[in-house]
């Protein structure tokens, strides 16, 4: 039977990203490298700044922090960015033109302290919320927005709204049951390239636990299924924190000590848990952040039901949603705050990243304390929400140094007349040749006849000899082979005219 590596993989016309190595055989010289994203110079671009904003301290005041939970996506039709975010009134509501400065409107839908001019929406989600505007004609306009929101008893139930602002409960029981997290998403809009089968429409991530084994009761991933947004399947556990996670534990706890994040840390408490976990299609992949939450110390040994420690977000793919991998050696995709920055203490990103042209952005809501909120000194207590950026496709890329590299794909089968490239060249430069299933170089298509390609693309079209056309290679598989030297390579797809 052949290995993976030799099987022929269909890629038609998707995407191919290097985020796990599913069209990779063979890597010489080349590093498969996590990119962090760059957080915008701005950030926080949105603090509290109104009473039903701030968050209550223990003692009854309030300690100028907004919550950090929320929720961004962009209208297309209304050229619009919309936001849903948790604050001590409830969820509110906030709108930008340009996703950096953002507007708070005065909806007149909420009371508090005696007024309604607040941006306060009832019954509204803060994570998890999902706009499908393309389904409008299957499931009716007042479903376009949707969300699970969580109910007494750690249950999920679903609420829909027309203009994501005035919400109602689906008259059903509860749908989901799990802890208190839930994200969702779409993935009628996904063709995972291994998927066999009917896709089913949502899927939801709740917060669950192992039942038995030496991670039993820790916080964890699980998934469900619907196709309807009402009916779900009951949750299965598909990702928990496993033995690299406690590992990791004291070293992140060391670093949040440095940015006295923490007050309180017991070693033998150390440990990892999965917070939750934000799921979205990608280019024929799901990928998911993953909130890995690092335990410093158990706080109900100071008589409070809770834990404190730090956390950060890494990044997660699968290719059927119920098996997944941790990126970049685990190195945290958006990366940690430190002495003295807004987002020391606790990251963590609920909602899909948004496509902005060529850059890929992930807002995210943070805060300088950690999961247990403590900073029992006088340090001013600060959150807000931000933005990190990312190149698009450039979540993961594979490296070359000063050494040629070489990659070499499985056999494949593609739709397209050329080959497009994701690549940064800087000094150095990549050439592609093609070859047959065996390996062999195809006679016009050789590194000889490649024209080198310099500089840095998103999308750059590979050139044989100052020809693009790949048609007379359409119907038997082969192999793609990148010579690299100095380069990231992000991804490859094989395209038809660009227009």
């Amino acid at each position: 039977m052949a290995s993976l590596k030799d099987r022929v993989a269909d890629v038609g016309s998707q995407k191919q990203l290097f985020i796990d190595q599913h069209v990779v055989d063979e890597m010489v010289g080349v590093s498969q490298v996590l990119n962090p994203a760059v957080k915008h110079e701005a950030n926080p671009l949105l603090v509290p700044e109104f009473p039903w904003e701030f968050a209550p301290t223990r003692d009854g005041g309030r300690n100028g922090s907004i919550q950090f939970y929320g929720t961004v996506l962009y209208d297309e039709e209304e050229k619009t960015f919309k936001m849903w975010y948790m604050a001590q009134g409830g969820v509110c509501y906030a709108t930008s033109r340009d996703g950096l400065e953002w507007e708070k409107p005065r909806l007149g839908l909420a009371e508090f302290e005696g007024s309604k001019q607040n941006n306060i929406v009832p019954d509204g989600p803060y994570e998890g919320l999902n706009y499908c505007p393309e389904m409008r004609d299957v499931e009716g306009p007042e479903r376009v927005y949707k969300c699970l929101r969580l109910m007494p008893g750690r249950c999920w139930m679903p609420f829909f709204s027309s203009d994501g602002l005035r919400w109602t409960q689906h008259p059903a029981e509860p749908v989901v049951q799990g802890g208190d997290e839930c994200k969702t998403c779409k993935t009628h809009d996904a063709l995972p390239g291994d998927w066999t089968g009917p896709l089913p429409k949502y899927a939801a991530f709740p917060k669950i636990g192992p039942s038995a084994g030496r991670f039993a009761g820790r916080r964890s991933v699980g998934l469900s299924l619907s196709d309807d947004y009402v009916n779900w399947s009951p949750p299965v556990l598909v990702l928990v924190a496993d033995e690299v996670d406690d590992e990791m534990a004291p070293i992140r706890v060391a670093e949040a000590k440095e940015a006295e994040v923490i007050d309180l840390d017991w070693p033998e408490d150390y440990r990892g848990e999965l917070y939750h976990m934000c799921v979205f299609p990608y280019e024929g992949l799901f990928l998911g952040l993953v909130d890995v939450f690092y335990i410093a110390a158990e706080l109900w040994r100071i008589g409070q039901l809770n834990q404190g420690g730090p956390d950060e977000i890494q990044l997660t793919s699968s290719r059927d949603l119920i098996h997944w991998e941790r990126a970049g050696g685990r190195e945290p995709i958006v990366p940690n705050g430190r002495l003295g920055d807004w987002d020391a203490g606790w990251r963590s990103a609920t909602s899909r990243p948004l496509v902005m042209g060529d850059e890929i952005w992930i807002y995210y809501g943070a805060r300088n304390t950690d999961h247990g909120g403590l900073i029992w000194n006088n340090k001013p207590r600060t959150a807000g929400i931000g933005l990190a950026k990312l190149r698009l496709d450039g979540f993961v890329s594979l490296d070359a140094g000063d050494t040629e590299g070489t990659v070499t794909t499985r056999p494949l089968l593609f739709e397209g007349r050329k080959l497009v490239i994701n690549a940064r060249a800087g000094e150095g430069s990549v050439v592609v040749e093609v070859l047959s299933r065996e390996g062999v170089p195809v006679d016009g298509f050789s590194a000889m006849d490649c024209d080198p390609f310099v500089g840095d693309s998103v999308r750059h079209t590979v050139t044989w000899r100052g020809d693009s056309d790949l048609s007379s290679l359409h119907g038997g598989p082969m192999r793609l082979r990148f010579r690299m030297k100095k380069v990231k390579l992000y991804a490859f797809a094989f395209v038809n005219d660009l227009g």
